[in-house]
C-alpha cells in the first residue's frame, strides 16, 4: 500500500490543520467485525430448519430457543452442536389461539409467549410445554403492542414497538407497574424497538434499524450509554436477543443468524473519558499508571498530566519542557524512575529522570535510524524488550532495552498481512499487544491485537468501535486492569474503552 504522507510531519500536519487532507470521520471497512464477535458461537443452522422469520430469543445455557413469527411453534437448538434439538420445541402455541409469537421469556420453570395479534401473553410449563393458562398475562393495558420481554424475580418488562418504551408488569399480580416503566427509549434514538433482555440492573433493548443495542438502567430508568453494544457489519437488521453472564446472542432477520457477541469488553465507557484541558489541545501520546495520565501535545512540546480519579490537571506531575532536539513527540513509556519520549523527527527515544524531569542522555536509544526504523510512532517495553512502531514500515521494531541494541526476534512483523499498514501507537499488558492503526490520509483508525509472545493475530481482542465513537485520529494508547484510552489529535477529550 503506498503511503502519501511522512509522520515525521505529521504532528505538524495535525497542529496547522492543512485540511486538504481530512475528510471526515469515515466508518471503516464495514467487513470488520466489533471487538467482542465471537464466530465460534454463532448459530447459523436456522435456514436449515425452516426458522425464517425468527424473532424472539431465550436460553438457559445449554438450549437457545428462537421465536418464528411465521410459525406456531418455538423452535429449540442445542447451544453446544448448534443443531435442532426439536425435543424441547413449545409445539402447543395453537391450542391457545397463540398464533402470531413474537417474543419470548421463561423463569425456568414457566415460558412466557407474547402474541403480536393478541396482545396477549401466554403461558406454558417449560418442562412439558403444554399450556398453564392460569399464568398467562392478558391485563396488559397500553403494553399490547408487545415485541420482545425480559423479566426477573418481581417484573416482566415488554418491548412496546409501537410506543418505544419499556412497560412494566408486576409477575406476582399480573397488573401494571407504571412505575417501573422505562419511557426514556425514543428520546435515546431507539426509536424502533423489538426485543429487550438484561442482567442485574441492565436492560439491553434492540433496535430494528441501529447496528447497536441500547442500555438502561432498571433502577433509574434512565440511559446507561456506557453499557451500548455495538453490532457487526452483517448483523444489520437485528430482532431478537437474550443474553447471558458472558455472551450476547443477536438474531437477524436478514442473514437468519444468530450472531454472539462477548460481553466483556464490548466497546466504550463513556465513565471513564477524560477531559483535556484548553491548552492541551493537540493530544499525541500517553502513558499513564494508576494514578496519572501523561499526554503529550504536539503543538505545546510538552507532557500534560492528570490525576486518574478525577480527571483534573496535576500540574506537579507534567513535564513542562523537553530537552531542545525533543521537539516531536509521537511515543511515550516510563519505568518506575525513567520517563522516555520518542522523536519521529530525530529517530530517538530521549530519556528523562522521572522525578526531577531532567533529561538523561546516556539512557538514550540512538540505535534505530541505524535499524531502518527511520518513521518510530509508538513505544512499550515490559522491561527487557523496548517495541518501537514504524508507520512507513507497517512493523514493530524490537530492542534490548539494557543495552538498546536489536532483538530482531521480538519483531512483530505480522502487522501488514492484517492490514494494520500504520502503526501509530502501542501498548500491552504483558500478554496482548495493542496497535493503533492511524490511517491518515482516509481519517480511519482502529486497534489490532496481538499475542506478545508468538506475535500472531489475537482478532478476539481488537476494538473496531473508535470510528463510531468520533475517535478517528487516534494517535495514543495506554489501559489498566480493564479499561483502554485512546488519544485523539482532533478532539478535546481521552476516549475510554472497555478492554476485550
Amino acid at each position: 500500500m503506498e503511503k502519501t504522507l511522512n509522520p515525521k510531519t505529521l504532528p505538524l500536519l495535525l497542529t496547522f490543520g492543512i485540511g486538504l487532507f481530512f475528510l471526515s470521520c469515515q466508518l471503516p471497512n464495514p467487513a470488520v467485525p466489533p471487538a467482542n464477535l465471537e464466530q465460534s458461537q454463532e448459530l447459523s443452522t436456522l435456514i436449515d430448519a425452516g426458522n425464517t422469520a425468527p424473532q424472539g430469543l431465550w436460553g438457559n445455557g445449554t438450549t437457545m430457543w428462537v421465536v418464528d413469527s411465521d410459525l406456531d411453534f418455538v423452535l429449540s437448538y442445542n447451544l453446544s452442536n448448534k443443531m435442532r434439538e426439536s425435543s424441547q420445541d413449545f409445539i402447543y402455541l395453537y391450542l391457545m389461539q397463540n398464533n402470531k409469537p413474537i417474543g419470548f421469556w421463561s423463569d425456568g420453570t414457566t415460558a412466557w409467549i407474547s402474541d403480536f395479534e393478541e396482545g396477549k401473553i401466554f403461558a406454558y410449563s417449560h418442562a412439558s410445554k403444554t399450556p398453564n393458562p392460569k399464568l398467562n398475562f392478558t391485563n396488559l393495558g397500553e403494553a399490547k403492542n408487545g415485541a420482545g420481554m425480559w423479566g426477573n424475580l418481581s417484573t416482566l418488562w415488554i418491548a412496546d414497538s409501537q410506543e418505544n418504551m419499556l412497560y412494566a408488569i408486576d409477575r406476582k399480580t399480573g397488573s401494571r407497574a407504571t412505575e417501573k416503566d422505562i419511557v426514556a427509549l425514543a428520546d435515546a434514538g431507539n426509536e424502533n424497538v423489538i426485543d429487550v433482555c438484561g442482567l442485574a440492573l441492565t436492560l439491553w433493548v434492540a433496535d430494528s434499524m441501529d447496528q447497536k443495542l441500547y442500555a438502561y438502567d432498571t433502577s433509574t430508568k434512565e440511559r446507561k450509554a456506557s453499557e451500548d453494544f455495538s453490532l457487526a457489519a452483517e448483523n444489520s437488521n437485528p430482532v431478537g436477543i437474550w443474553c447471558s453472564s458472558s455472551t450476547m446472542w443477536v438474531a437477524d432477520s436478514e442473514d437468519k443468524i444468530l450472531y454472539a457477541y462477548k460481553r466483556i469488553g464490548k466497546g466504550r465507557d463513556v465513565s471513564k473519558d477524560i477531559p483535556l484541558s484548553a491548552e492541551n489541545s493537540n493530544p499525541g501520546a500517553l502513558w499513564g499508571n494508576n494514578e496519572t495520565l501523561w499526554v503529550s501535545d504536539t503543538e505545546d512540546k510538552k507532557i500534560y498530566a492528570y490525576t486518574m480519579e478525577n480527571g483534573q490537571l496535576s500540574s506537579e506531575e507534567e513535564f513542562p519542557s523537553l530537552a531542545a532536539d525533543n521537539q516531536t513527540i509521537n511515543g511515550l513509556f516510563a519505568t518506575s524512575s525513567i520517563l522516555y519520549v520518542l522523536d519521529s523527527d530525530d529517530d530517538v527515544l530521549y530519556a528523562y529522570n522521572r522525578l526531577k524531569r531532567f533529561p538523561i542522555p546516556d539512557q538514550d536509544f540512538n540505535t534505530l535510524k541505524d535499524a531502518g526504523n527511520a518513521t518510530p510512532t509508538g513505544i512499550w517495553s515490559n522491561g527487557s524488550t523496548m517495541w518501537v512502531a514504524d508507520w512507513e514500515d507497517g512493523k514493530i521494531y524490537a530492542y534490548s532495552q539494557s543495552n538498546k541494541t536489536r532483538q530482531v526476534s521480538e519483531d512483530f512483523n505480522t502487522l501488514k498481512p492484517a492490514g494494520n499498514a500504520y502503526p501509530y501507537d502501542l501498548w500491552s499488558d504483558g500478554s496482548t499487544m495493542w496497535v493503533v492503526n492511524y490511517n491518515f490520509p482516509k481519517n480511519q483508525s482502529q486497534i489490532f491485537a496481538y499475542s506478545l509472545i508468538s506475535k500472531e493475530r489475537t482478532p478476539e481482542k481488537d476494538i473496531n468501535t473508535l470510528m463510531q465513537a468520533g475517535n478517528c485520529d487516534a494517535t495514543g494508547i495506554w489501559g489498566n486492569g480493564d479499561t483502554i484510552w485512546v488519544a485523539d489529535q482532533k478532539q478535546d477529550k481521552i476516549f475510554a474503552y472497555q478492554r476485550p
